[in-house]
């Protein structure tokens, strides 16, 4: 978008000004998106990795319940 500017500065000063900055604002735009969405994909995957160990300490609890109540049977 860029480059294609400096083609129109041959027609039109004006269009090609505005290719120009249009470039500069895409590219500025687009670094900042991609930033964001990998933002968000680590948020998801640390709420993943949180809820898994969530998952496992309730797992390991419930494993010490079920030892402890058989002990007291016997």
């Amino acid at each position: 978008m860029i480059l294609g500017s400096f083609a129109a500065f041959t027609y039109s000063f004006t269009m090609g000004l505005v290719a120009f900055f249009t470039g500069i604002v895409t590219l500025v735009v687009g670094f900042i998106s991609t930033r964001i969405g990998f933002e968000l994909i680590c948020v998801l995957f640390n709420i993943n990795q949180n809820i898994q160990k969530l998952a496992n300490e309730k797992t390991n609890s419930e494993k010490q319940e079920e030892c402890s109540d058989t002990d007291t049977i016997n």
